[in-house]
């Protein structure tokens, strides 16, 4: 039998998110109370009569009325009945149905882009990825050890109610993460395709009950977005590719993935379609150089592991003096740009990204 209270991430993208309302029952119980008041009154009257000369006759007349009252009352008796809210379920990115616990407030995230992505609809999580390196006051938790290996014992430590796990590292942990005791829920890191950038933030706040707080996050971030959108329009970039490795090894950003979602939202199409192989296993998906040349796009971006300029650099100057590139657009007019490390889920908020690489590929509208 189907479960009225599942909550698919379809469902719920679609505004059908398996919200249950708490409702209450009203009953009323009557009694009808009477009582008698019973009321006498007695009056006397006394009268002499003299008669004659030495009679004297004295009569006393006395007489008593007793009324009686009934008096009713009704007395209602008002008791509220609150029924039991139904479990709510979801339907994570394994297609496992999990029941979500009441009580939501110890949340703890094994995807260190994830933990940006709960602080920005107010939610503060228990523990860290050592990884994570981002926010102060998110490095300063206690760490739960490395993004693709947590340490079970350290997670225990913490006691969460509900623990947000990465489809693609941690379902071989699933028995242990589950006895913590806390609901598991495995999520795919890629973003969502109904919204590459915010769809799986979304679908978290629904998790969490945390709608308002997105609809907020959500708006800041579509406004910043047509800004920069208006300062990079006169550049006149209409294609764009993100990628990584020279020209054997070249790696594409998955459009639904965090950084191929970027230039996107800036109103600059990815290059990279949606169907591709592996585009739903991995944020970078394998790629021919032949394809590249064919679609051309006006702007490319290197992302790199490397906060360093000069190694940067390096990348940068290889990347333009290697043949194969040649025939590309971009090399001839001096649009090939670097993304540096540090310009990454967990070690940048989103809105930081943006405009981090909205001012790389465009400089003078800054």
């Amino acid at each position: 039998m189907q479960n009225k209270n599942k909550l698919t991430r379809r469902a719920f993208l679609a505004g059908s998110g398996a919200l249950v309302l708490t409702g209450l029952l009203t009953g009323c119980k009557t009694e009808t109370v009477t009582s008698t008041v019973n009321s006498t009154k007695t009056s006397t009257l006394i009268s002499t009569i003299t008669q004659g000369l030495t009679t004297t006759e004295t009569r006393t007349e006395t007489s008593t009325i007793t009324n009686t009252a009934t008096q009713t009352s009704t007395v209602t008796e008002t008791k509220t009945i609150t029924p039991e809210t139904p479990a709510r379920t979801i339907v994570d990115d394994l297609g496992r149905e999990v029941t979500l616990p009441e009580t939501m407030d110890k949340v703890l995230v094994l995807t260190r882009g994830m933990m940006d992505e709960v602080y920005e609809i107010g939610v503060v999580v228990v523990g860290k990825l050592e990884e994570y390196n981002n926010r102060p006051e998110l490095i300063a938790l206690p760490s739960v050890g490395a993004q693709a290996s947590p340490n079970i014992e350290a997670i225990y430590a913490l006691q969460p109610d509900i623990i947000i796990g990465n489809s693609r590292q941690h379902t071989a942990m699933e028995e242990n993460l589950e006895s913590t005791g806390a609901a598991v829920i495995f999520l795919n890191p890629n973003l969502y395709d109904s919204n590459p950038l915010l769809g799986r933030t979304e679908f978290i706040a629904g998790i969490l009950n945390r709608q308002a707080e997105f609809i907020a996050y959500k708006n800041r971030i579509e406004t910043l977005c047509a800004e920069l959108t208006a300062k990079v329009a006169p550049s006149g970039y209409k294609t764009s590719l993100v990628m990584m490795g020279g020209s054997e090894s070249i790696q594409v950003a998955n459009p639904g993935g965090p950084f191929g979602a970027l230039l996107p939202s800036l109103g600059i199409a990815n290059i990279i379609g949606w169907d591709l192989p592996g585009s739903s296993e991995s944020t970078w998906i394998p790629y021919n150089a032949e394809t590249i040349i064919q679609q051309d796009p006006d702007v490319i971006v290197l992302k790199t592991s490397s906060n360093k300029a000069d190694a940067n650099q390096t990348i940068l100057d290889g990347f333009l003096a290697n043949p194969i590139w040649q025939p590309l657009s971009a090399v001839a007019n001096g649009k090939v740009f670097i993304l540096p490390g540090k310009a990454a889920p967990g070690n940048m908020n989103i809105s930081d990204i943006l405009q981090n690489i909205a001012k790389i590929i465009y400089a003078e509208g800054f």
